[in-house]
């Protein structure tokens, strides 16, 4: 199944967090590879126990779209290319909420 679509390489400069018109977003095809991955992970049966995000608007509408449960935003998904974030400190703090996950059921992460 291809990942869902947001053309282009980077945000325009302007970028806001808070702004999704001044991100780079999810095209009509990433919203329906959005969707029909939702739909393989409820015909599958899989559960999923809590559902993060980056707090870029189309990682947001990913998860959002994907219809597995309430979204929670979180700085440790965001993006940082070109300088946006501290590479190190995200990943770091990725990998421990990652290794602290004990379920039941699984975490689902959309990010960058």
């Amino acid at each position: 199944m291809p990942w869902p679509l947001a053309p282009g390489i980077g945000d325009p400069p302007g970028f806001e967090i808070s702004q999704c018109d001044t991100q780079r977003n999810l095209s009509a095809q990433g919203r329906a590879h959005a969707k029909a991955a939702g739909r393989v992970f409820r015909e599958r049966d899989i559960p999923i126990a809590a559902v993060y995000s980056s707090r870029w608007c189309r990682a947001l509408d990913t998860a959002e779209l994907m219809v597995l449960g309430p979204v929670t935003p979180t700085p440790w998904l965001d993006s940082f290319f070109r300088g946006r974030g501290d590479q190190a400190l995200i990943t770091q703090t990725a990998q421990e909420q990652i290794a602290a996950w004990q379920g039941p059921g699984n975490l689902l992460l959309v990010t960058h």
